[in-house]
């Protein structure tokens, strides 16, 4: 609001006493919609102290922020006598048309007019003596924006001044330095310097005082000598913080800091012990206090004195929760009764497999789905999961069952859908959320389609429950709530919606529905308030394609996706205790090295290959590629070509330098590797081993390359050194070092420069 103060200069002389002297004032007191708290209705009478003024106001009321006065008389007056005579009354007007009469009197009984007008007045009471006004009104309404009394004061004024106490440790700020007798100012002390806090205050001057003297911000009031207010500081001691666990031996507790100045704040967090859980905190130590006593962690202020946070743990029973995908482990703990994760594996389904659910026991290889997954379960006893996974005989399009409810299976697969309502939409067709163009902001649209089988909908896991539910697609982005409405959003982080009963889809803040509208062919999904358009739910996907060979243990080979050359090719070696038949993701060599090259021998697709036999295996695509073994003996693609296999078996239990060295006695050693710490591809290579102890170590089926020592043995055998990248066979030096592949589809062997085929033909000098 805005206030005018309109103050009459009483002109006084200045009278020296003392240090002091004698000054002229007009202190004033203003009345206004807030400090008179109308409200929207008249008034009929009601008082109000303001200043040390008692007021009595009658038929006022507020308008926006203005007083609006009803005709009568008596409107405003004054009932206690002001302290010394009244200057002027200032009313600001807001309607010139109004009439206004403003009235004065030495005892609030006999009255004369002092001023009357229209619009904004100002009565000058100067030489009346007068303590009490009054105001009344005309005929008609009227609005103030406020009413200033004016009133004279003579006072003494003496000078303040301050100090601090050590100097340099802090600061005073004085309401003002020039303060008359009995008046008060304010007086406050920041400390500067943060190893130091206030005390008290000590002053000087006779008869003046202080408020509170231990208070920081209070009051000084002014005596008859000038005076002085020093603030005191004293350095802020610093307490120990201990910590505790109870019960013993249940968990540990973590301190930002085991020493803490009074006042200050340092974290506590908790880890609980194995069959225990947190459950809270409690603090000992005059004044010490914690930001909460059931989050973990938590912040401890320190009081005056030593303190000590004890952790609360509780015991708690736990179960082994085993989840085996493809024959590898992972336990975790779950509390009892606690919900057990069902999601699908992100690891270990090997190529050409699909994980269908899990199960309580491990399933032989069988062409029959054994339908019986388990979708949700708690935590009651020590079990293991075993992933079932499938190979999919035969294509169709998936189709999609709404849910109708608010209850969904944490392990199924969902997409978005909506009818096509909006502007244009015909009501009846099923868009479903197939795209987004950002993550992290508001979009226009998240974008639809009406043919699925065509525009694959984005799916969706679903966990939490349905008053946070997240929805999680297969980029690792979730569904989130716009923060502006008619607007679409994709989080990079995790964020919750919500789900009426019904399954609709929602904000759970402020209940926004998420809903399609067509917008003539232009539209999408979005946020609504409203009731247009229509709403989301979520679909479960129901998968029609059909599946072979379902089990839970499948034999592969992995392939890192490091192990590359650089051409787009990925390698690794391998052996199995057992025959295997080779599948079409990968190619496998035998391998001969004559004359210090390398010359691949590779099985076509089909083939067998023969158990613990050592052999190269190269992709397109690294990952975890699935094998079948093979009940059959298989044939060495080397069989009657008078060359022996250099690719030894590592084994079932793997195998050291020592054990290659009894494996394959006179030999010298070489593993696939890469001759720099940052796997430089052109780098890739078989490299010598043997002697350099147990860091030539290999897991269980790998594969070694053995060398006869006699031959001549470079130290490398590199993979991608083609000059020219061509297949063909290259003439190279003896001494020459370069690894030659052959994939042309035909088999060679080079020996002393010279290149035959396998019925020993020369094919190149």
């Amino acid at each position: 609001m805005r206030k005018i103060f309109l103050n009459s200069i009483l002109l006084l002389c200045a009278l020296i006493v003392g240090s002091g002297s004698l000054w002229a004032t007009n202190p004033s007191v203003e009345l206004t919609v807030t400090n008179l708290e109308l409200t929207g209705s008249y008034s009929s009478s009601a008082t109000k102290t303001i200043g040390g003024v008692t007021f009595c106001h009658t038929d006022l009321m507020k308008s926006t922020d203005y007083i609006q006065v009803k005709a009568s008389s008596g409107v405003i007056y004054n009932t206690t006598p002001f302290p010394e005579n009244i200057v002027s009354v200032a009313i600001t007007h807001n309607s010139t048309a109004r009439s206004t009469t403003i009235w004065g009197s030495s005892n609030g009984t006999d009255w004369t007019q002092v001023q009357t007008g229209s619009g904004s007045i100002t009565a000058n009471f100067s030489g009346r003596n007068y303590t009490y006004f009054k105001i009344t009104r005309g005929s008609n309404a009227a609005y103030w924006s406020s009413v200033v009394i004016t009133y004279e004061e003579t006072v003494t004024k003496h000078t303040l001044s301050s100090s601090v106490a050590p100097v340099g440790v802090g600061s005073v700020t004085l309401g003002s330095t020039s303060v008359g007798e009995s008046k008060t100012t304010t007086i406050e002390a920041s400390a500067t310097n943060e190893n130091y806090r206030f005390k008290n205050w000590t002053f000087s001057g006779t008869g003046a005082s202080v408020a509170n003297t231990l208070s920081a911000s209070t009051t000084f009031t002014m005596g008859t000598t000038d005076a002085t207010v020093t603030a005191n500081f004293e350095e802020i001691p610093s307490h120990t913080l201990s910590s505790a666990v109870s019960p013993v031996g249940a968990g540990t507790v973590t301190l930002g800091s085991s020493s803490v100045k009074e006042g200050s704040t340092t974290t506590a967090t908790a880890a609980a012990a194995a069959n225990f859980k947190f459950t809270g905190w409690s603090i000992s130590g005059t004044g010490a206090s914690l930001s909460s006593t059931s989050t973990n962690p938590t912040t401890v202020t320190m009081g005056t004195a030593d303190a000590t946070v004890t952790a609360i743990f509780e015991a708690v029973t736990t179960y082994a929760i085993t989840y085996s995908v493809n024959g590898k482990t992972t336990t975790v703990n779950v509390e009892e009764n606690a919900s057990v994760d069902l999601s699908a594996p992100t690891s270990g389904i090997p190529l050409g497999y699909v994980f269908k659910g899990w199960r309580t026991s491990a399933l032989d290889k069988t062409n029959t789905d054994p339908n019986d997954y388990v979708t949700s379960a708690t935590s009651t006893a020590n079990i293991t999961y075993y992933a079932v996974m499938a190979v999919m005989t035969a294509s169709a399009p998936d189709s999609y069952e709404k849910l109708a409810s608010n209850s969904f299976e944490v392990n199924a697969k969902y997409v978005i859908g909506a009818l096509q309502g909006g502007n244009g939409g015909d009501g009846t067709t099923v868009m479903y959320f197939n795209n987004y163009s950002a993550v992290g902001e508001d979009l226009s649209w998240g974008g639809c389609t009406s043919t699925p089988s065509t525009n694959s909908p984005i799916q969706f896991s679903l966990s939490g429950t349905a008053a946070a539910l997240i929805a999680k697609d297969g980029s690792g982005n979730y569904l989130a709530a716009s923060s502006a409405e008619k607007k679409f959003a994709m989080s990079a982080s995790s964020t919750t919606v919500y789900l009426n009963s019904d399954g609709a889809i929602k904000t759970a803040s402020d209940g926004n529905l998420l809903r399609y509208n067509h917008n003539e062919g232009n539209g999408g999904l979005r946020w609504y308030n409203g009731t247009t358009g229509k709403q989301a739910y979520f679909y479960k996907v129901i998968d029609n394609c059909t599946y072979a060979n379902f089990r839970t243990s499948v034999p592969t080979i992995t392939i890192s996706e490091s192990c590359t050359d650089g051409t787009g090719s990925y390698f690794a070696t391998y052996s199995n205790g057992s025959a295997f038949v080779v599948p079409d993701d990968i190619i496998v060599y035998e391998i001969v090295v004559d004359n210090s090259q390398i010359v691949l021998f590779d099985y076509t697709d089909g083939d067998i290959v023969p158990a613990n036999t050592g052999v190269l295996v190269e992709s397109i695509e690294p990952g975890i590629h699935a094998i079948e073994l093979s009940a059959e003996e298989g044939t060495s693609v080397l069989d009657g070509s008078g060359y022996e296999n250099a690719l030894k078996p590592s084994g079932n239990a793997g195998i050291n330098a020592a054990g290659m060295a009894t494996a394959a006695p006179g030999c010298t050693y070489y593993k696939l590797a890469f001759s720099d710490s940052n796997m430089t591809p052109s780098t890739l290579g078989f490299y010598y081993g043997a002697g350099s102890g147990a860091g030539f170590d290999l897991d269980a089926n790998k594969a070694y390359l053995a060398v006869a020592s006699g031959d001549l043995a470079p130290s490398r055998f590199l993979l991608n050194e083609e000059e020219s990248g061509a297949t063909n066979i290259e003439a190279v030096d003896a001494t020459d070092e370069a690894v030659k592949f052959i994939q042309n589809g035909k088999l060679y062997i080079k020996k002393n420069g010279v290149v035959y085929d396998l019925l020993g033909a020369i094919v190149r000098k």
